[in-house]
C-alpha cells in the first residue's frame, strides 16, 4: 500500500516538473505532425511583382495558399506574417518594400510555439537587378547597347556610364570603313561570276602568254 503511495507521489511529481515538455511530445512534436505541416508549407506558393516610379523600382512578393496553422517570418524585413481571417482573402498575403537584385528568405513555422525547432519549411525568391539608366537619352540613341538592357547590374556612376558611349562612337568610323571596304570586294566577286565567260579566257590567254614568254628566255640563255 505504502509502494502504491509512493509511485502516485512520484508520478504527480514528475507531471508537475515536466508538464509543457510532456504535452509538446504527445500533441506537437510527433512526426506525423511535423509532416502535415511541411506539407501544408510546400503548397504556399510565392510570386514576384514590380512597380515602377520616377525611374525606380519597387518590388512585391505574392504569397498563396496561406494556412492558420502555419505563420511566415521574412528574413530580410524581420517581421512575422501570421493568418489573418479577418483579410478578404487570408490565404493570400501581399509583401512590398523590396529592392532589386536581392535574395528574400521566408521560414514557414509552426504556431505552436511549444515546439522545439518548429520551422517547417524556407523558400527563396530572387528580385532581378535594375538597370536605372536603361531609359536614358543615350539608351535610346544605341538600344543594342549592353549597358542599356532594362535588367541588368551597372555599376557605373552617370560620368562613367557616357564614357562607355564616348568610346562606342570613337569606333564607329573604323567599323563603317571595314564595311565598306568588305561591300566594294563583294561588288567585285559579283561581278566576276556574272561575266565570268568574258573575263576567264583574256586573263588565261594572259597567263598562257607569259609563261611562254618566260620559257623562251630561258632557252635563249643556254
Amino acid at each position: 500500500m505504502v509502494t502504491k503511495y509512493c509511485t502516485l507521489i512520484l508520478m504527480m511529481f514528475l507531471f508537475i516538473l515536466y508538464p509543457s515538455n510532456a504535452n509538446a511530445e504527445i500533441y506537437t512534436c510527433d512526426y506525423k505532425e511535423k509532416a502535415r505541416l511541411t506539407s501544408i508549407a510546400s503548397n504556399v506558393t510565392i510570386s514576384v511583382d514590380y512597380k515602377e516610379n520616377n525611374n525606380q523600382v519597387e518590388f512585391i512578393t505574392t504569397l498563396n495558399n496561406l494556412h492558420p496553422d502555419i505563420y511566415v517570418k521574412d528574413i530580410v524585413k524581420g517581421v512575422e506574417y501570421r493568418y489573418n481571417t479577418n483579410a478578404s482573402n487570408p490565404k493570400e498575403l501581399k509583401i512590398g518594400g523590396y529592392k532589386d537584385g536581392i535574395s528574400i528568405k521566408y521560414e514557414f513555422h509552426s504556431v505552436k510555439e511549444i515546439c522545439p525547432e518548429n520551422i517547417v519549411a524556407t523558400k527563396y525568391v530572387t528580385t532581378l537587378p535594375f538597370n536605372k539608366y536603361y531609359n536614358d537619352p543615350l539608351c535610346k540613341a544605341n538600344s543594342n547597347h549592353s549597358l542599356c538592357r532594362k535588367w541588368i547590374r551597372v555599376n557605373y556612376n552617370y560620368n562613367d556610364f557616357k564614357k562607355q558611349f564616348e568610346t562606342v562612337e570613337e569606333e564607329k568610323p573604323i567599323e563603317e570603313e571595314k564595311e565598306e571596304i568588305v561591300d566594294y570586294i563583294n561588288e567585285i566577286i559579283q561581278f566576276i561570276i556574272k561575266n565570268y565567260k568574258y573575263i576567264i579566257p583574256p586573263i588565261i590567254l594572259v597567263g598562257v602568254a607569259i609563261l611562254y614568254y618566260f620559257d623562251r628566255k630561258k632557252e635563249f640563255r643556254f
